[in-house]
């Protein structure tokens, strides 16, 4: 009797570690190292996508701490969250973490109140830029507008201030630094900016200058 007790025990053990040794086996075959490369961030945080999208407050499965840490975490989605310096944004992006090997590469674009400081040392130069262009914008009023990633795009709007009833709609406008000089992207300005006739400026500016 005793020893059929003992044999189950035993029995009992061996299946208990066989199957912790099957969810470790399989937890370290899930596991994939991936680095984070950045610049201008303090640190960077990774969470599990779904603890995030529950509106709680999730702890982080990582914190990268440096340029180029590597880390190793079961495949699968997660989110990311940068700490930009100052005068950097900081922002929540999505990752998949699929093989080995991968590089996250992440760049903060300027906060909105460094782009508003910028923007308003570089009007003077953007209007002069536009009026050499475009002469008759005196019939315009040039709107203060945006700047855009790290201050290297500008839009903004030209509000008609003529007598011309048909004449009077506002138009759209965008220009990037080139060489330390502001160079006029939107040739003609126009009502409304379509990426189809202006492939070369980033589709989230155009559409962010056409709701000014």
């Amino acid at each position: 009797m005793r020893t059929n007790r003992l044999r189950y025990i035993f029995i009992a053990t061996l299946v208990v570690l066989f199957i912790g040794s099957l969810v470790f086996l399989n937890y370290r075959l899930s596991l994939r190292e991936f680095s984070v490369k950045y610049q201008n961030i303090n640190k960077v945080y990774v969470y599990s996508t779904k603890s995030v999208d529950s509106g709680k407050n999730p702890k982080p499965i990582e914190t990268i701490t440096y340029s180029g840490q590597s880390v190793k975490i079961p495949k699968g989605a997660y989110t990311i969250y940068y700490e930009g310096k100052n005068g950097y944004n900081s922002l929540y992006k999505y990752f998949y973490l699929y093989k080995n090997g991968q590089v996250l590469w992440l760049s903060p674009s300027y906060s909105q109140s460094k782009l508003d400081s910028i923007r308003d040392a570089q009007l003077p130069a953007i209007k002069k830029s536009i009026a050499d262009k475009y002469p008759l914008v005196s019939l315009y009023e040039i709107k203060p507008g945006s700047l855009y990633g790290n201050g290297e795009w500008y839009g903004t709007t030209l509000v008609y201030k003529g007598g011309d009833v048909f004449n009077a709609d506002t138009l759209r406008i965008v220009l990037h630094k080139e060489g330390g000089a502001w160079v006029v992207k939107t040739s003609p300005p126009n009502i409304s900016l379509s990426k189809i006739y202006n492939p070369g400026i980033p589709e989230d500016i155009l559409n962010s200058v056409n709701t000014q």
